[in-house]
Formats: C-alpha cells, structure tokens, sequence
C-alpha cells in the first residue's frame, strides 16, 4: 500500500504513530479522525535530538496527505516533496457544487438529504448502523443546497490550510451540521473550504487520487471504484493518469504495483506530467471552479 511504500524511504524520525480510534465507514468518525492526526501533526516538536550525535536536526512538513488503505503511489515520495513544496501554501481537494451534479444528471447526491447515519464509533462502538428516516430525516435548511460541496475525501492539505482547519469555527459548525450525515466525508472538507475565504484562495480543484468508476464488464458507473490488478490494462490507465496515487489495490495486485516501481517511480516524465496537472488546475474561488471538469 501507499504507506508501507513510503515508509521505506523515510527515515525513522519522520514516523509517528497514533492511537487506534474507531471509525465507521460513511460516518462523522472519518473526520474527527483527520481533525485529530491534524492537530498531532500539527503539534509536533519539530526539533529532534539524537544523543549519539553532538548536532540538532529541525525537521519541518509543508503539506499533509489523507490517504487510503488501498491506495498505492505512482510516483517516488522523493518526487512527492519535490513536487509539493513547489505548491507551499497550496491545497488540493475535489470540489463540485451540487448544481454541478444536477447538471450531469447525477441524482443520487439528492440522498444526502433522505438519509440519518447513527455513528457508532463516536461511542467506541466498532458496530455501525444507518436508519433511513425518510424525506423528514434531512431539512434543506440545515444544508442548503448553496453550500452543498461534494467530492473526494482524499486530500492534500498545506500546512497553513491545516491550521485554519483547527482553528476556524466553521470546522465546528460543520462538524455539527454533518454529524448525522450520511457519508460526510464527501462533503465536510469541501464545504468548509468553499465558505472559508483563506481556503478558497489557496485550495485547488483536483483529486489527487486516480481511481476507476467504470465497470470493465458492464461500462456502468459504480458505487465503488474498482481495484487494479492487471499489470498491462491497468498500468496504461495509470500511467495517462498523470496523478500522484491510485486506488484500490489489493492482494492481486503485486505484479502491477512492480511494473509502477519498475517504471513509474523515479521516473522525470510522469514526474512532470503530473506536476503540470496540479498547476493547471483552478482555485476554488476562481469563478466555475466548482463546475464538473472533463
């Protein structure tokens, strides 16, 4: 996976490990989860000693990355910072506006409004349950469909992005409002950079992530995207991806994920083919922004 991928490169003070919480899938849990690595990252003493070194070594961090269990690299991480601190100060999350959706004819956003999720693991239950209350369950009023923002949890936030998430007190309203969500991870992070004026000026429509919402038997869209095994069909797609990382790989997936180390990694025309993709891309207070790109 992604991050056993970069682990191995990294040197062991650039590790840190946090407590195990509960989450529950298409729950509020997935984002008092980030929240808390945010303030862990953000709290980090910076400054590391070595006692069998007479030298002090400040190590800092420009962005942090969420990322997916099955999601797995494209390119080398030495890349990845290069890349990075070439967008100091800049975040990319998906964003798309709900008339975005309406648009392209994407009804099913319309059930974030008809459905109540129950988070079990808010209450250090590992149990999870969704009760479908009806039209009555969601009212317009507590997300009005000018503030719905939707798109994929798998971000890449800058530093300073970081620390107006933790102190901005729309990360306490929304963290409210979307408690009874279903799936707010969707939503939370898009909304409340869409409505912070910061986060708007320094956030970059794009996902960062590749993943496959086409069915290769059917041709029809999925719910969930599909994993990557084959080493020839699959690595074509990802490598026109010109993205940072893919997902979902699993345990077929080893002959293709040496083909991406073999060929992908380390390797400067993807490298740049994917750092032109991340330049092109608008900011969400650029007037369309949040309008469906092809």
């Amino acid at each position: 996976t992604a991050i056993k991928s970069i682990i191995k490169v990294l040197p062991r003070y650039h590790i840190h490990l946090m407590p195990r919480r509960f989450v529950s899938w298409g729950g509020i849990s997935i984002i008092v989860n980030v929240l808390e690595a945010m303030e862990y990252i953000n709290n980090i003493d910076i400054l590391h000693r070595f006692s069998n070194e007479n030298q002090s070594i400040q190590h800092d961090w420009s962005h942090m990355i969420v990322l997916s269990p099955t999601s797995y690299p494209l390119i080398h991480p030495n890349d990845m910072v290069s890349i990075l601190h070439k967008f100091e100060g800049e975040s990319f999350i998906h964003t798309e506006s709900y008339q975005s959706y309406l648009d392209h004819k994407d009804t099913r956003v319309t059930t974030r409004f008809k459905y109540t999720k129950v988070d079990h693991s808010m209450y250090d239950d590992p149990m999870e349950k969704v009760e479908n209350l009806g039209q009555i369950a969601w009212n317009v009023s507590r997300l009005p469909k000018n503030d719905f923002y939707k798109g994929e949890f798998w971000s890449v936030f800058a530093k300073p992005a970081v620390q107006v998430l933790l102190e901005s007190s729309l990360t306490k309203e929304w963290l409210i409002r979307l408690s009874t969500v279903q799936i707010p991870d969707e939503l939370f992070f898009q909304v409340v950079s869409m409505k912070h004026p910061d986060l708007r000026l320094y956030t970059r429509n794009l996902c960062l992530h590749y993943a496959s919402w086409i069915s290769r038997t059917t041709g029809k869209s999925l719910i969930h995207p599909q994993e990557f095994t084959d080493p020839k069909r699959d690595f074509d797609l990802l490598q026109m991806s010109a993205s940072m990382f893919a997902r979902k790989f699993g345990d077929k997936s080893s002959h293709l994920t040496e083909r991406i180390r073999a060929e992908l990694h380390g390797n400067s025309i993807y490298a740049d083919q994917v750092y032109q993709r991340m330049k092109a891309a608008c900011f969400l207070a650029q007037k369309g922004c949040t309008n469906r790109h092809a």
